[in-house]
Parts: structure tokens; sequence; C-alpha cells
């Protein structure tokens, strides 16, 4: 037995898709929180600078200040920083996982140990973006030579997924006709 058989083959496939998952997430959210910093640094800077130069009733400092303060209510409302930390942490014990099964061998005792672990860090994890997940799986699955990929469309690819769910009956119907032309 082999951590490539059956039961042990989806345990380990689970765990890589949820580790590369967290990933995505991580970065989506880093990218956001490290753009409204972006946003905030400039704008507080060209402020400064136009209410130095010009007088207080500058109309350029006050859209500047504006844009300061919607950043500000972004990074507060939604929580970007916070999130990119979640998902760092959960693709950080998820990983440990993928390595510490690389090391067990492959017996039932294992494996229950190992879908008990995946269980206790799932508990862990927000509300799952479906289209974001479905990449991931596509990721794993190319990772490990699988041919039949999830259709998703463009758009299911795009920064919108990390929004929304959409189009996902479709990506069932596209899959279930790929697998049985095959």
């Amino acid at each position: 037995m082999t951590w490539d058989d059956d039961d042990y083959y989806d345990v380990c496939v689970g765990v890589g898709k949820s580790r590369r998952y967290h990933a995505m997430m991580r970065d989506f959210y880093r990218r956001c929180a490290d753009t409204v910093t972006a946003v905030s640094a400039i704008s507080g800077t060209s402020a400064f600078v136009a209410l130095f130069l010009q007088d207080r009733n500058s109309t350029v400092a006050k859209w500047l200040t504006a844009t300061i303060a919607v950043a500000s209510i972004l990074n507060l409302v939604f929580g970007f920083s916070k999130k990119a930390d979640l998902h760092d942490k959960l693709c950080r014990r998820f990983t440990q996982l993928a390595a510490d099964m690389t090391l067990w061998p492959a017996t039932e005792e294992n494996l229950a140990k190992a879908r008990a672990e995946r269980l206790l860090i799932e508990m862990d994890e927000p509300t799952e973006r479906r289209l974001i997940d479905l990449r991931a799986t596509n990721d794993e699955w190319r990772s490990r030579g699988v041919e039949i990929m999830l259709p998703l469309g463009f758009f299911q690819k795009t920064w919108l997924a990390y929004f929304c769910d959409f189009g996902l009956s479709g990506v069932e119907r596209r899959f279930a006709k790929l697998k049985a032309s095959r």
C-alpha cells in the first residue's frame, strides 16, 4: 500500500488542494492589503504636499483626503491583513500535514490519523470560495499528471472568483461531458 492508492490518494489530493487554496486566498488578501496601504500612503503624502503648497481649501487635497478615508474604511471593514494571516496559518498547517504524511507509512491507522488531522484543520476554515477551490483542485491535479481538468470559464478564472461563485452547475455539466467522452 502507498499514499497513491485509492483512499490514501484521495486524502493526499485533498490536503494538497487545501494547501493550494489557502495559498491563493492568502496571496489575494495580501495584494488587497498592500494595495490599500499603497493608496493610503500615496494619497496621504500627496494631500500633505497639496495642503503645504496650496491653501487649505484645495480641491485636490479634499479628494486625496477622501481617498485616504475610503481606503481606511475598506481595510477596516474587510480586514484584508487579518484574512491573509488566517489563510497563511491554514496553508502552513496543511503543508505541515502533507509533509508529515510523506513520512508516514500507508497504513489504515495513518490514513485515519491524516483524515482526523485534516478535519481538525478544516474546522478553523472560513467559508469557502468554491471557484477558487476548483482552481486549486485543477492545480493539484495538474501537479499529479491528471489530464482531465475541471472546465472553468474565462471569468471563473479571474479575480471575480474571489468575490462570488457563479456558473457552478455549468462546470459540473461540462466536467461530466468531458469525463464521459474519454
